[in-house]
Formats: structure tokens, sequence, C-alpha cells
């Protein structure tokens, strides 16, 4: 697309690149990125009632609505916190831990999964079965997945109660790992350690998958 004043998008997924001068930028329907020369710290990106405005010295100031992911000269950014880069930041954080969102590459993955379709249970699924996954929690036991994602979700290690609880969930079979780490994502405990209001407000940085 040229640049002009507005641009509008399409009903599909869009780059849409305004580049220098005051631009309007409506994505429209779909996953819509947005493109600068700017690098990320050269920008100001803010929260807006209705979107997104970014500005910087070298693409001038936009005004974005329907926007879910920008590009940098030096990264990319999600956005839709409401939608799968919150899904992500939320698996991320329960089965990764908080420091795991700092990881574009994971970051990356997912998204570019559930962009492709795949639906957040069966991501949350394949999170639980990654050798990553695995290595972090040191086995595949039902102990060692309550203890990494408790710890991950609470802040803190269960005591023998509420371990012994949620591993009696796993071995009945009333919950599978999959299943139990779905529900610990959409806690609000998950929700405030990963510090999802805030990063509504930023962003989540991403690197993108199979380009």
């Amino acid at each position: 697309m040229v640049a002009s004043e507005r641009l509008v998008g399409t009903p599909g997924d869009d780059e849409i690149a305004g580049f220098d001068g005051n631009d309007r930028l409506d994505g429209d329907g779909g996953i819509d990125l947005a493109r600068y020369a700017a690098r990320r710290a050269e920008a100001h990106v803010v929260k807006t009632a209705d979107g997104w405005s970014v500005s910087s010295a070298a693409d001038g100031s936009d005004a974005l609505t329907g926007v879910e992911r920008l590009r940098f000269a030096d990264t990319h950014v999600a956005l839709d916190l409401a939608g799968h880069a919150g899904s992500v930041a939320k698996i991320l954080g329960a089965l990764f831990g908080k420091a795991s969102l700092a990881n574009a590459v994971y970051a990356g993955i997912g998204l570019s999964l559930l962009d492709g379709g795949m639906s957040y249970a069966d991501l949350v699924t394949l999170a639980v079965s990654s050798d990553a996954f695995v290595q972090l929690a040191g086995g595949r036991t039902h102990g060692q997945f309550v203890d990494l994602v408790y710890r991950n979700v609470v802040g803190s290690a269960p005591d023998a109660l509420q371990r012994g609880h949620f591993v009696g969930l796993l071995e009945r079979g009333e919950q599978t790992q999959a299943s139990l780490a779905l529900l610990a994502a959409e806690t609000a405990l998950n929700a405030q350690q990963i510090e999802m209001a805030a990063l509504a407000l930023v962003g989540l940085p991403y690197e993108p998958f199979g380009t």
C-alpha cells in the first residue's frame, strides 16, 4: 500500500506502512501489522481509547485502530493482549514462568500457531508436552508438573496438602496435565504474576516464526 494520510486494510491480514508524516492506520479485519522505520526504543507507543498511538522522529505520529502487530527496525510487538497475544502470554507465564515473556522466539511460535488456526487448548497441550517444559519441570511426573506450574502461577512452592490435591486430580484422571495447565493459565493469579494489565499497555515482543 502507498503512503497516505489514511490507510485502510482489507478484511484479511495486511501489512501497512504510513512512513513519515502523521497518518491514520485502520487494519480492518484479520491480523494486521503496521511497519515502522524506527527502532522500538526510538518510538513512543501509547494505548488509546480506540487503539494505539505510535510516534517517532523517523515515522511521524500515527493513530492506529484494528492493528494487532507492530514491526520496528529491530523487533516486533504484538498489541492484541485481548486476543492471541494475551493467550500466548498466559501460557508462557503459567508453564515457563514470568521471565519467559521476554523470550521473543517462544512468543513468536505461539502467535504463529494461534494465528494459523490452532486452538488455545491445543497450544497448551503442545506446550506441556514440549521438551522445553519437561526440562524446566525436571521430568514428566505429575508431581514435577504440579511443582513447576504452581510455583509459576502462585509465586511459591505448594505445601504438602496443596500438592497432594492437584497430584490426586491427575492420578485419578479427573484432570490431565494439559487441562490443569489451561485452568492455571486462566487464573487471576497468573494474570497478576505476569502483570497482564501492564503488559496490555506496552505489548508483547516476539520474533516471527517460520518467515
